[in-house]
């Protein structure tokens, strides 16, 4: 769902909540939004603003930022963490985990250059644990 809304608003600009539900309603095949659509889609977009992918700029929406490098090195790192969680998973898998979180189908060289920074940053501030050059989470 994140990924859809993240192609919707790289393709246009700025939408109103309404103009984003209906667009986005259209994007996945409905008819119409009915109002558990509606209420689902809304949920959606709300999700995006808070994990960073949309920003609400006086009642529009809008794409925060259009490629990975626009991201502040925090938020990516915020971002890893929540995706990692505190089981053991390869750095590999925890790129892509992160990447879905942003609302990406794949995760290209750019996008693995940047988690894998961030995973550095994470590990050198303690904020994640590794087993090995391969192995991280979260600390329990």
């Amino acid at each position: 769902m994140l990924a859809a809304i993240r192609e919707l608003f790289a393709r246009g600009g700025p939408r109103n909540r309404d103009d984003a539900v209906r667009d986005l309603s259209a994007a996945l095949g409905y008819g119409r939004a009915g109002s558990r659509i509606r209420d689902v889609l809304e949920r959606d977009l709300l999700t995006a603003v808070r994990r960073g992918i949309l920003e609400n700029e006086r009642g529009a929406l809008r794409l925060l930022c259009r490629s990975i490098e626009e991201y502040e090195p925090d938020h990516l790192l915020d971002v890893l963490l929540a995706a990692v969680g505190t089981t053991w998973q390869t750095r590999d898998d925890a790129v892509i985990a992160a990447a879905r979180h942003l609302g990406y189908r794949r995760a290209g060289g750019r996008i693995q250059a940047a988690f894998k920074a961030a995973i550095a940053v994470g590990i050198r501030r303690r904020v994640l644990e590794r087993d090995g050059p391969v192995w991280i989470r979260r600390p329990r």
